[in-house]
């Protein structure tokens, strides 16, 4: 099974291919999961629904979802020159959302994108410092 694994990330274009679905598979698994811990955590202090509670759930969504999409996604691709693909990716994500935002009016989706990115680079630089510490 190990060898399989390792026979199909050889491949590059295989790589290509699973990137996309695996980090947004495990970003969005991740955020969800932030969801539920928000809930428990800040229902004792904060009322959910509020404006506060909002607030703080979208920021912590947004930052783990940043930071799993762009430390997944790196693991996955070639290693040659992903950072830049994975923030062009990333940046295309970032223009979707806005443009989603402003035809839906969920102001908290731009929210959450500031936050998502601000996740994606802290995400770009524990890449960099796996990088460093495999050497």
């Amino acid at each position: 099974m190990k060898s399989n694994i390792n026979l199909l990330l050889k491949n590059n274009i295989i790589r290509w291919v699973v990137f996309i679905p695996i980090a947004l598979l495990s970003a969005i698994i991740s955020s969800t999961i932030i969801i539920y811990l928000d809930k428990i955590t800040l229902v004792k202090t904060i009322e959910i629904g509020s404006f506060t509670f909002k607030l703080i759930d979208y920021m912590t969504q947004g930052l783990v979802f940043g930071f799993v999409f762009v430390y997944v996604g790196g693991i996955i691709l070639p290693h040659k020159s992903n950072k830049i693909i994975i923030f062009t990716i990333y940046i295309l994500y970032l223009i979707l959302g806005f443009i989603s935002s402003i035809k839906y009016h969920d102001y908290w989706l731009l929210y959450f994108d500031i936050f998502s990115f601000i996740g994606a680079f802290f995400g770009s630089k524990a890449l960099e410092k796996r990088k460093k510490d495999k050497k």
